[in-house]
């Protein structure tokens, strides 16, 4: 790595990899990092050309303007990347030889990869970089370049990652694609993961670990301050996805057929309609990787996923069935009954 870009790379990882958390400097540091990254890589955000979204058949592929603010995402940046340093350091313990990661949708800056990089030696670590998106791939390209990073890099494709395929040679120790939002919705991460992680030995490790996705009532008008988890705020009914590899691995053909996740089927709301909740929602928590989790409504990806308001239910309506459909834009179908 170029030396004269070293030390800023690694001031924003050492506060990232600090077991304590200061909010306010870490927010500080990484809005700090992505201007250094814009300007190395001469994004321009006011440009309408990285407004773009990609859209395919099973969702849509991120504009570089936004992939790029993904960065400031303070809890999914700090969780992502503590979490992947954690599986390196893991594998490490099993095996001297070197670590190769696969990394999908990377985005125009690597964001979840590129501060470990001032941690682990090139001979110790490979990637292969995904990216659909051509006009992210200049900027990544660019970046690869400024910062003299290129012995990291295995190979970069520019493919729909949800249609890469892997040579039966080739070794993938960690699996990382963050390309989801709120509820898994709108973008590629679940045929992604379908696609990769299929293909790939059950011993690799998969970035995130687990996606959860809880049903669940909610009190709009309870305050929730920032990374506090306010229990009053949520009845949880019932986990309806832990969508993890062992998951993938057991269901990807029926799942890739027929483009369905059934989620939860008629499903008794009892009497929890009451003055305390308004909504019935879906929570997201993400494991990334052991105890490096990304809690409710501690980042943009974990947001609630509004399904419906309770005031508009039928007297004769009590149960509810609910589906995960892949589509153009990858969302929940529900029917009440």
């Amino acid at each position: 790595m170029k030396k004269k870009y070293k030390e800023s790379i690694e001031r924003v990882t050492e506060e990232i990899l600090s077991n304590d958390i200061d909010y306010q400097s870490l927010r500080n540091k990484l809005q700090e990092f992505m201007k250094f990254l814009m300007e190395i890589t001469k994004l321009d955000l006011d440009d309408p050309l990285n407004e773009k979204n990609i859209e395919f058949e099973n969702g849509i592929a991120l504009n570089t303007k936004d992939a790029a603010l993904c960065v400031v995402d303070i809890i999914r940046t700090r969780q992502f990347i503590r979490g992947i340093f954690e599986a390196v350091k893991d594998i490490q313990k099993q095996k001297t030889s070197l670590i190769r990661i696969m990394y999908a949708g990377t985005g125009p800056f690597a964001m979840l990869i590129l501060p470990l990089l001032t941690k682990f030696r090139h001979d110790e670590l490979q990637l292969t970089l995904l990216e659909v998106n051509e006009d992210t791939g200049k900027h990544l390209m660019k970046l690869i370049e400024k910062l003299e990073i290129e012995n990291y890099i295995e190979k970069i494709v520019f493919e729909d990652a949800s249609k890469h395929k892997i040579h039966d040679n080739e070794k993938v120790d960690i699996l990382i694609s963050e390309t989801m939002q709120l509820g898994l919705t709108k973008e590629q991460q679940v045929p992604i993961m379908l696609n990769l992680v299929s293909q790939l030995n059950k011993d690799v490790i998969v970035i995130p670990q687990k996606i959860q996705l809880d049903l669940a009532l909610m009190n709009t008008s309870t305050k929730l301050m920032f990374n506090d988890e306010d229990k009053t705020r949520y009845n949880t009914l019932k986990s309806i996805l832990e969508f993890d590899s062992q998951f993938i691995q057991s269901n990807s053909e029926e799942i890739k057929r027929n483009k369905i996740i059934e989620l939860c089927k008629q499903l008794l709301f009892k009497e929890e309609k009451n003055k305390e909740y308004d909504q019935l929602v879906i929570l997201t928590s993400i494991q990334v990787y052991q105890t490096e989790w990304i809690t409710v409504d501690s980042s943009s990806l974990t947001i609630p996923k509004k399904i419906f308001n309770l005031a508009d239910l039928k007297n004769n309506e009590k149960e509810i069935s609910i589906n995960y459909i892949i589509k153009e834009i990858p969302d929940f179908e529900y029917s009440l009954n």
